[in-house]
């Protein structure tokens, strides 16, 4: 598990994010390069984890305004809050039978950010937002497919283009930017 202190919140209010580590073991192996992802077996449904799905290091930005994943295959995502807030995938955000999104950019706080981020098995992260919201699991795949970044976001690129979540204006519809 990983904690972000109150130092600084992903809101710019305080003045340097620490992060807690609760489980040293997983958060050792993602620094070292050795990611606590699934195997490569996918015998039971689950996607095959490759480089470009393995998390090298999860941390903040420098500033700590962003979430930062450094990849296995050396490329970094960069997740504005708000925005990772807007993509969340839980069942109160999106309709499980059509696959609407439920959640609107009018119903996220633009000063929304984490309290707390929890690694979930080998496979995927839980944010606790300060809004209250804490249902949306974000498997390392969701979050690579999210990388709105100008190499992700060009078509036919690895792993391609993000799900384009309408979180109300145009700078904040990349990750990063």
């Amino acid at each position: 598990m990983i904690r972000c202190s109150s130092t600084r919140n992903w809101d710019g209010r305080s003045e340097k994010l620490r992060w807690k580590r609760n489980r040293p073991e997983a958060i050792g192996a993602v620094r070292s390069g050795h990611s606590p992802g699934i195997s490569r077996a996918s015998s039971r449904g689950r996607s095959v984890q490759t480089p470009e799905t393995t998390p090298d290091h999860i941390g903040p930005t420098e500033d700590g305004s962003a979430l930062t994943i450094r990849w296995g295959d050396g490329h970094a995502s960069t997740y504005q809050p708000r925005h990772l807030r807007l993509l969340c995938p839980c069942a109160g955000c999106v309709d499980e039978l059509s696959g609407r999104r439920m959640l609107t950019s009018a119903m996220v706080q633009p000063d929304v950010y984490p309290t707390a981020i929890h690694y979930v098995g080998r496979y995927a992260l839980q944010f606790v937002w300060s809004d209250g919201h804490d249902t949306g699991i974000y498997t390392y795949e969701f979050l690579r497919n999210s990388c709105g970044c100008p190499t992700c976001a060009v078509p036919g690129s690895v792993p391609g283009a993000g799900p384009g979540i309408d979180t109300g204006s145009k700078a904040d519809t990349r990750s990063g930017e």
